[in-house]
């Protein structure tokens, strides 16, 4: 993740990681062999819609490094984490992104967003 937006920071070392802190996020990442090609975190919360609690599954920290962009890494990792939600029975999703153009350009079926940035209804 660092190096996705740091790069002049060079690739991400686990072994030399000092950061002692609790992650709040259970991480996900999309390898080709073992080199990272996307990233993301999962969150596991409750929002009150409708007057009803609903498991609700949060995305963050979507990152890529330079190299390996624009390859359509982003969107499988997003893809893939939405069928891991649904598989868990969770169907409300959101994601605080980092920029809204960023999405808005990007995929809108992938983003909920259609190209106005609005919501959009699920099919």
């Amino acid at each position: 993740m660092r190096y996705a937006f740091a790069p002049e920071q060079g690739p991400y070392d686990p072994e030399a990681d000092d950061d002692d802190r609790e992650h709040l996020a259970d991480y996900r990442g999309l390898f080709d062999d073992d080199e990272p090609v996307a990233v993301c975190g999962h969150h596991d919360f409750t929002l009150r819609i409708r007057g009803s609690d609903r498991d609700v599954a949060g995305l963050s920290a979507v990152a890529s490094p330079p190299e390996h962009r624009r390859q359509g890494n982003i969107e499988r990792i997003l893809r893939e984490s939405l069928a891991e939600y649904h598989d868990d029975d969770v169907h409300v999703s959101v994601l605080w992104p980092f920029e809204y153009g960023f999405y808005r350009r990007s995929r809108p079926s992938a983003s909920g967003l259609d190209p106005e940035g609005e919501g959009r209804k699920p099919d």
